[in-house]
């Protein structure tokens, strides 16, 4: 392995050693998005995905895996094989054809945003982390069984997950 691997499997131990919620906030995250930037989409050269689309990819696939990608035995291998995983599975679901996306202008960020925003950290200070954790991917979008490919648990452990945070919230008086 060269140096790209070196620098993946150093930033992933460092990573393993922090709680989950803790690992995004991390250099080390930022050291393995940028790895992935580089060298991921370069993966997908041979499954006829242009370049943009396979750093979209790339870059999704590290945001949503990173527990499995920073805990797996052999992190870079495992990085190199998942890019590819997902790769194909993005032309079974799209095809091979490729769609440019919209653009969108930016946006001012309203006040009343912030401090919506602080009151969110504050429901979910009432959280787990684990259960913390859940809710933001269901509320980045995804399935319950995608959720559960993430944190390596069932899809039925994940609706359980999100229905006993609900219950706490509702408990007190947050929902």
């Amino acid at each position: 392995m060269g140096a790209p691997a070196d620098e993946w499997n150093e930033a992933a131990a460092r990573l393993r050693e922090l709680p989950p919620l803790k690992r995004r906030q991390s250099p080390d995250f930022a050291t393995l998005y940028r790895l992935a930037a580089e060298h991921g989409a370069k993966r997908l050269a041979g499954v006829r995905i242009d370049a943009d689309t396979a750093r979209d990819i790339v870059l999704k696939l590290v945001v949503q895996k990173l527990d499995a990608l920073v805990d797996a035995s052999e992190p870079f291998p495992f990085f190199l094989a998942s890019v590819r995983h997902a790769g194909i599975d993005w032309l079974r679901k799209k095809g091979s054809r490729v769609v440019a996306e919209p653009k969108v202008e930016r946006v001012e960020v309203p006040a009343d945003s912030l401090e919506k925003s602080a009151e969110l950290k504050l429901v979910l200070s009432h959280l787990t982390p684990l259960e913390q954790e859940v809710f933001a991917l269901e509320a980045a979008g995804d399935d319950h069984t995608t959720i559960g490919q993430a944190i390596g648990k069932k899809r039925d452990a994940v609706a359980q997950i999100v229905s006993r945070a609900r219950k706490k919230l509702r408990e007190r008086g947050v929902m």
